[in-house]
């Protein structure tokens, strides 16, 4: 699951009751692996609550980052690396590939079409996306 830290609101994760939350987010920031029960307790709340009205899913996310923050099942997945910071222009970057993407995920993406859409060239992009996202763009994110 990926979100800006800020989909809340800037303080919303700030308040004494989000602490745990907070700390979640902030073990998040080098990748986490959640494991067994906690992966298949989630995995349920997140289906149940696919199909609820927007009020009741906020509800249930917060729920589902309550559980994984109480968690202990987990794994840090780049805990000897510095957090990666993204610049303002980078969000704004990779925001745009992501919405394009959720915008033509039943058309066949160029990986050509992806790249001019943040002014790049291909080997530029391919780096640049895999420097973000620690992964290589398939042309199917979400």
């Amino acid at each position: 699951m990926q979100m800006k830290s800020d989909f809340l609101g800037q303080e919303f994760f700030s308040i004494p009751e989000m602490k745990e939350i907070q700390v979640l987010l902030q073990k998040a920031s080098v990748g986490i692996i959640f494991h067994d029960n906690t992966k298949r307790e989630v995995g349920d709340l997140l289906e149940s609550i696919a199909e609820s009205n927007p009020f009741d899913k906020l509800i249930g996310i917060i729920g589902v980052f309550r559980k994984l923050a109480l968690s202990k099942d987990f794994e840090l997945l780049n805990k000897n690396n510095p957090t990666l910071l993204l610049k303002k222009q980078d969000n704004d970057k990779i925001d745009r590939v992501y919405s394009y993407v959720k915008e033509h995920f039943q058309e066949d993406i160029k990986l050509d079409d992806i790249s001019r859409l943040v002014s790049m060239q291909i080997p530029s992009f391919c780096r640049y996306f895999k420097r973000v996202n620690r992964t290589i763009y398939s042309g199917h994110l979400l």
